[in-house]
C-alpha cells in the first residue's frame, strides 16, 4: 500500500494513480513537482485548444459567408 505519510489527502488519489507507472522512490520526490507540471501542461493545452477551435471556427464562418455573399451576388445564387 501507499505511504500515506508521504503525501497529503488532496493528492493521495494523484499518488495512487501515478503509482502505477512511477517506483515510489521516485515518486515521493517527484509529485509536489509532478502535480504542478501537471497541472499548468492541462491548463495551457486546454486553453490552446479552446483557443484554436474558436479561431478555426470563426475563420470558417467568416470564408462560408464571404464566398456565399459574393458568387451570390455574382452568379445569382447558383453556387
Amino acid at each position: 500500500m501507499v505511504d500515506i505519510r508521504q503525501t497529503s489527502s488532496s493528492t493521495f488519489l494523484e499518488f495512487t494513480a501515478l503509482k502505477r507507472w512511477y517506483p515510489s522512490s521516485t515518486i515521493s520526490q517527484t509529485l509536489p513537482n509532478l502535480s504542478f507540471t501537471v497541472v499548468v501542461v492541462v491548463v495551457v493545452v486546454v486553453v490552446v485548444v479552446v483557443v484554436v477551435v474558436v479561431v478555426v471556427v470563426v475563420v470558417v464562418v467568416v470564408v462560408v459567408v464571404v464566398v456565399v455573399v459574393s458568387y451570390g451576388y455574382t452568379s445569382k445564387f447558383y453556387i
